[in-house]
């Protein structure tokens, strides 16, 4: 009988050592990560997160659209500078027209045959023209566009200032 309540007693401290808040902790420690990835790949799936990445130099800035396409720009080749809002992007020539980021080369009747690299949902768009460029941009939100337009701004004021120094 002595051997029963031993076997018995065994089972029930196994089982409420599976049950500790020690190893409860544990579990929910590892649940939140994976929760967290779970839904940034199903949010990034459905078209969410920014359209472009950006890489800043002192002399230039390189957009990195989704499917890795580049567009580098010099500031000091940048003959117009524009913030626009409520812009018709035109059609798709090559690129991506769906979900909520539009990228690659478009084409409308304000820009001819441009580069793009905006979220859709963003009402404001950054517009740089070189010589033989058009890149439209966005970022995140139509604050941080109009920041990333003051700034691009700057880097283009001090391009133009620092080749006029040059002459």
């Amino acid at each position: 009988m002595k051997e029963k309540e031993t076997k018995a007693t065994t089972r029930q401290t196994q089982k409420n050592s599976s049950r500790s808040p020690q190893n409860l902790a544990k579990y929910r420690s590892l649940l939140l990560p994976l929760l967290i990835i779970i839904i940034y790949t199903i949010y990034q799936f459905v078209g969410g997160g920014a359209a472009a990445d950006f890489a800043w130099s002192e002399t230039s800035v390189t957009v990195i659209c989704p499917d890795e396409t580049e567009f580098t720009i010099d500031y000091a080749d940048v003959t117009s500078l524009e913030l626009y809002t409520g812009a018709d992007y035109g059609t798709c020539v090559s690129g991506n027209d769906s979900g909520s980021a539009y990228y690659g080369t478009w084409e409308n009747d304000l820009w001819g045959t441009y580069s793009l690299c905006v979220t859709q949902s963003i009402g404001n768009c950054i517009v740089m023209q070189t010589d033989d460029t058009t890149l439209v941009i966005n970022y995140e939100s139509e604050e941080i566009t109009s920041a990333l337009f003051e700034e691009i701004q700057k880097y283009c004021d001090a391009a133009t200032v620092q080749a006029a120094a040059l002459l």
